[in-house]
């Protein structure tokens, strides 16, 4: 059964025998010198160590985020009139309405922020600090054309001098 990888640079797929574990081998996509990691089960974890993931972790706190929301969202209607009146509730409804609504900018505008930044780190780019730094600068001062730069930078091959 062979390792199947990916590339730390290009994040091309490759795959080696097991018997190449550990071994440097050269990406054939974009010529970086690359180590074949070990087979996936050949190495237990430790118990409580957290095993490694693929890409950075899911937003958790976001996924709740929304679904409070939503919650809050089908149960408000419901339960509002009759506790402080037909009026009132609907002022009460409109204002939450509009902070949920600036609350999901928000969470808009973070994710976005931070995209460049996370797949330059993903990607094991070298100037990752940089490309996060781009992508918040260039969305909240160019309008976003500097987040733009910043995203076709992370996902820039950087190679060595010399070669194409």
């Amino acid at each position: 059964m062979s390792i199947r990888f990916a590339c730390p640079v290009c994040a091309a797929p490759l795959t080696a025998d097991p018997e190449r574990a550990g071994r440097p081998m050269t990406c054939p996509r974009c010529g970086e010198p690359i180590r074949v990691p070990a087979p996936p089960d050949a190495s237990p974890k430790p118990a409580g160590t957290p095993a490694q993931t693929s890409g950075p972790p899911a937003p958790r706190w976001a996924i709740v985020l929304v679904v409070m929301v939503a919650v809050a969202a089908v149960l408000a209607p419901l339960a509002l009139p009759g506790l402080l009146g037909r009026r009132r509730a609907n002022d009460l409804l409109e204002w939450g309405g509009l902070a949920a609504l600036a609350g999901l900018i928000l969470l808009l505008i973070y994710l976005l922020g931070s995209l460049p930044g996370q797949i330059a780190r993903h990607r094991r780019h070298p100037q990752a600090e940089a490309i996060r730094l781009c992508g918040w600068l260039g969305l909240l001062l160019t309008g976003g054309l500097g987040w733009v730069v910043a995203m076709v930078w992370a996902h820039t091959v950087s190679g060595k001098s010399g070669q194409p």
